[in-house]
């Protein structure tokens, strides 16, 4: 019953070695995206999700706008790698992620397809 309390002040106590703290980040630059869109899709939010548990795992500022970007763009699959490059240079993440979401959902990869309205949303 104790045990994950143990491990957990030891863990505390005695920080990882450097290999440990290296792997996540290795994770990072060696992010497989996917093959196709619907794919990557899903992906992107692990990818997100990596970064910022890097973030907080380790202490450190975040992983950088553009090597965010530059994974992102390179692990995207056709047309929308393409889209992504023509992005300006001086977009940050964020903007790409949005751009990205927009995309996407032109392209109705996250399955929300326009309903049309019934009688009783007339009402």
């Amino acid at each position: 019953g104790n045990g994950l309390e143990v491990w957990r002040r030891l863990a505390r106590r005695f920080p990882q070695s450097g290999t440990a703290q290296t792997s996540q980040p290795i994770h990072i630059l060696q992010f497989h995206f996917g093959d196709t869109v619907q794919r990557f899709a899903e992906k992107l939010l692990d990818f997100d999700a990596l970064v910022k548990d890097c973030k907080d795992r380790h202490e450190m500022d975040e992983v950088s706008s553009e090597v965010c970007k530059a994974l992102v763009t390179a692990g995207a699959p056709e047309p929308l790698r393409t889209q992504l490059r023509l992005c300006p240079t001086k977009a940050s993440y964020v903007d790409l992620r949005a751009q990205i979401d927009d995309w996407l959902a032109s392209q109705d990869v996250w399955g929300q397809k326009a309903k049309p309205a019934s009688s009783s949303d007339k009402e």
